[in-house]
């Protein structure tokens, strides 16, 4: 009987924790706007954003790939900073790919250069949409990758995430 209170406190406390850690979780995947000192994204639900040393910015879907891809992300996103031009930047990513759509902006001062591309890595095919923007003598490269054929939702969030990318 001495043992039963204490059990009880300890199993209240494991399932608040456990309540914790689900809500903290599911809150990561929830959409956010990541806003640095140089752009701003807008991420949809369903992706979360890690902090990578050698990246600007990434993000993965929760989701993974369908079979027989099922070891990858259905998506990815990341950015870019190179000291390379505009045009430099686009035919570095262009390379090896074919080229299905290109349009070209401008926003206030800033050039932008929206691509989707189609990519053959090895047996698998993906779908690259990347916007290129050029400012202080810097190439941003916001590029997200995914399979060609996704969801019509899936696709919605990942042209709203790559019509949000906007430099400062």
């Amino acid at each position: 009987m001495e043992l039963l209170i204490p059990g009880l406190a300890l199993v209240a406390l494991m399932v608040w924790a456990s309540t914790r850690i689900k809500r903290t979780a599911a809150d990561a995947f929830a959409p956010e706007v990541i806003d640095t000192p140089e752009f701003s994204i807008k991420k949809p639900e369903g992706w979360l954003s890690i902090a990578v040393p050698t990246l600007a910015f990434e993000a993965y879907t929760r989701d993974y790939a369908p079979p027989p891809n099922e070891e990858i992300r259905l998506g990815t996103a990341t950015v870019e900073i190179s000291s390379d031009d505009l045009d430099a930047a686009a035919a570095s990513v262009i390379s090896g790919a074919e080229v299905v759509e290109e349009i070209r902006e401008k926003v206030g001062d800033i050039h932008y250069r929206v691509l989707t591309l189609n990519r053959s890595e090895g047996d698998l095919e993906r779908v690259e949409f990347i916007k290129l923007a050029e400012q202080n003598g810097k190439a941003y490269t916001f590029c997200i990758k995914t399979l060609p054929d996704t969801t019509p939702e899936f696709r919605r969030g990942i042209e709203g995430m790559l019509d949000s990318f906007e430099l400062k």
